[in-house]
């Protein structure tokens, strides 16, 4: 069967919301696939639709009336266009409904059909009118290959609700049209008035209605500009007539391209009553601005990845426009880190699972694929983490060396941060309502895969208590799973503990139910031994071997990366900084538990330096000094000159498979004024540079040695189950 190439995309209309300007990202990759695509606009009335024409090979206005005799001839006259192409993208509920009227005609069964959901299901099935529209709703959506959602807390939902098996319900973010003018740099110092900028359909839901009551408590002047039309726009011109003169609001009416305002404002304004993962506020990240907004629940899952100023409960602005004003750091912030978070949805050349669900065959191409079933990947944490998004990425990469281009599915504690990653990805942190019900189907399910393999890292630990429930919550459930599997299991290297006596009998006895466990320190070795255990470098030192570049001058400012070490920094640290003088600091961790901003922030760097440059390729050597074990490596791997402040077993085994032993020490206690003077050696002596160079190269035959046994291992793994 060849590939599909004729695409359709059905949507109900256009207004220039948030559920257009994802499509265009998703045309120009449907493009760069080869596909030609038709775009099918239901209704009557849209604003929008011209600036879809240029992305489209085709585009058919069947306009319908909005009504329930308009939806009718809408079921019936879309039919011959669906009929011509090789697969359907479903864009919103109204075309979800539209289909579903007469949904085993319009999508018959082994033609690829997408659907994607841009509200959360709760707020649209509110209501006699709600449930009744489900009921068309789900008769399309159960059909579908795949279901998408913006954001993970509607994918809980519409696992929850039934609207298709859990495992075809995954969270993809909506995709950013790339720009190629660079953004405008926020303006410095404390504001003596707030730009804010608002873009969108003004509608009920966006809250705008309120502009009058949030404004006016607030005393630092705010200019505010408005783009968008819609049926709520002249209540919303009446709302500010009355405002204080202090304040400024302007109608911009609808633009086709709002960069210029982004750029403009301080931060996007979304007073909104209702979201789900709202595009205008990933193109205020892509231009480097944040949003002031409601304190809804959606908005809360997003400030958990920074870039995002909540309004009070009772929904007061006052507090918010007052830090935004006097905060340079955090505007200043927000310009470098959402530019980096928004980036690679705006990649041409990422994977989506939208195009590729519309664009690959729906049937295996040969027999290989028929039987393979993939393999599973458990024990992921966070790619905002890079040590571990970096031990994730070499296990991806070990899987595809030895596997080739076989299915991957990765269970992981912040799956939307491996979006980049051509791989299905699902929760391992239980909510309030439990483990996300596709993650216990997988796990349930364990025996359907080719084999399963942990990602290497040191989370099986059990030294205190929260890491004991943090590791039975977590990790227990993929350890049981993995231990019972009758599929292949394999344990890439790991750190196993400290683990509190009463644990290290049960973790001893599910490791050794694996097939193999791969430890990466000796201690570990010593306490969790076995017939199915063996010694193993970390991952990540081969990442190191292959990144140094010997020879090099190093820059005269060494590099301070700290965190805090079960709740305090060791004040030796502070002795270190100060006898080190002028130094750059660098923030390897912004995760959860794992932040390591507030640390950082006792410190007094001359600047904090961006992972794109100092883990990038370009400019000279540095001399770092890390205390998180992958910050070191990764340092290593770009080609710098590390002093390792270990907290745990694992830093010690990795510098000694390094043979770096001279430079890593034990964080909680260590000796300042010798790790000042490795420094100091370090970017002076061009000898001692040499000789560290020569002791990973020395070590890199063995490590690499290592890699290749353990790619070895893994392509056994198939064939075995």
């Amino acid at each position: 069967m060849a590939y599909p190439r004729r695409v359709a995309v059905v949507a109900p209309w256009f207004f220039g919301g948030g559920a257009q300007a994802a499509l265009l990202g998703i045309a120009q990759k449907l493009h760069a696939a080869g596909a030609e695509t038709t775009l099918i606009v239901l209704f009557a009335g849209s604003t929008g639709v011209d600036v879809m024409r240029p992305h489209f090979a085709r585009v058919v206005e069947l306009n319908c009336s909005k009504s329930p005799a308009g939806v009718l001839a809408a079921a019936r006259t879309v039919e011959p266009h669906l009929s011509e192409v090789d697969a359907v993208y479903s864009l919103m509920r109204g075309s979800h409904l539209v289909l579903g009227l007469r949904a085993k005609t319009l999508l018959p069964s082994g033609r690829p059909f997408v659907a994607t959901f841009h509200q959360l299901p709760s707020a649209d099935s509110a209501g006699l009118r709600g449930w009744a529209e489900d009921v068309l709703v789900r008769r399309a959506v159960r059909r579908a290959t795949l279901v998408t959602a913006p954001l993970p807390r509607a994918v809980e939902e519409l696992c929850a609700a039934g609207f298709n098996e859990p495992q075809r319900i995954v969270y993809e973010p909506n995709a950013l049209a790339p720009v190629s003018e660079p953004p405008v740099a926020p303006r410095v110092g404390e504001l003596a008035s707030v730009r804010l900028f608002f873009a969108g359909r003004l509608t009920e839901q966006k809250g705008l209605d309120r502009i009058a009551a949030l404004l006016a408590e607030v005393d630092r002047p705010v200019e505010l500009r408005i783009a968008g039309a819609g049926p709520e726009e002249k209540r919303i011109r009446e709302a500010v007539v009355g405002l204080p003169q202090r304040h400024t609001v302007t109608f911009l009416g609808e633009l086709e391209d709002v960069r210029a305002q982004i750029d403009w404002c301080d931060a996007l304004f979304m007073p909104s009553r209702a979201e789900l993962n709202p595009m205008f506020l990933w193109e205020g990240r892509q231009r480097g601005r944040g949003a002031l907004t409601s304190p809804i629940p959606a908005f809360r899952d997003l400030a958990k990845d920074g870039g995002v100023i909540l309004s009070a409960e009772n929904g007061s602005i006052a507090q918010a426009v007052h830090r935004l004003a006097v905060d340079e750091d955090t505007r200043g912030k927000w310009f470098h880190d959402l530019q980096v978070v928004a980036g690679p949805l705006a990649d041409p050349e990422a994977p989506s699972r939208i195009v590729t669900g519309l664009t690959e065959a729906s049937t295996p191409q040969n027999e290989e694929e028929a039987t393979g079933r993939g393999v599973l990947i458990l024990h992921g944490y966070s790619a905002e983490n890079a040590g571990d998004g970096l031990l994730v990425r070499e296990t991806i990469s070990l899987v595809r060396e030895a596997f080739g281009h076989i299915p991957i599915t990765l269970v992981a504690a912040r799956p939307e941060t491996f979006l980049d990653l051509d791989v299905v990805t699902l929760p391992a942190v239980p909510t309030k309502r439990g483990w996300d019900p596709r993650t216990r189907s997988v796990l349930k399910g364990i025996n359907g895969f080719d084999a399963v393999i942990a990602v290497g890292g040191g989370y099986l630990r059990a030294g205190t208590l929260v890491e004991t429930l943090k590791a039975a919550l977590v990790h227990g459930p993929q350890l049981l799973a993995a231990s019972r599997a009758s599929v292949p299991t394999l344990y890439l290297p790991q750190s196993v503990g400290p683990v509190r006596p009463g644990m290290r009998s049960l973790l001893r006895r599910r490791l050794s139910k694996i097939d193999c466990v791969m430890l990466r320190d000796d201690r570990s070795v010593d306490e969790f031994s076995g017939p199915t255990v063996m010694r193993m470098p970390d991952l990540a030192t081969a990442a190191v071997v292959r990144g140094r570049r010997p020879g090099s001058e190093v820059a005269p400012v060494p590099v301070l990366s700290i965190r805090a070490v079960h709740g305090r920094v060791n004040p030796d640290i502070y002795r270190l900084a100060e006898r080190l003088g002028e130094y750059d600091g660098y923030i390897q961790s912004t995760t959860g538990g794992n932040d390591d901003r507030p640390a950082a922030s006792t410190l007094s760097p001359l600047r904090t330096v961006p992972r794109t440059e100092l883990m990038g390729s370009t400019g000279a050597p540095r001399v770092v000094v890390a205390v998180r074990l992958h910050a070191a490596l990764m340092a290593l791997a770009a080609g710098h000159y590390v002093v390792h402040l270990a907290y745990e077993r694992k830093g010690f085994g990795a510098f000694g498979d390094l043979d770096l032993d001279p430079w890593v020490h034990n964080v909680n206690r260590f000796d300042p004024v010798r790790v000042s003077e490795q420094v100091n050696v370090l970017l002076t002596d061009a000898d001692i540079r040499a000789e560290y160079d020569a002791r990973i190269e020395s070590a890199s035959v063995r490590i690499e040695a290592a890699r290749a046994a353990i790619v070895d291992r893994v392509r056994t793994m198939r064939g075995s189950a």
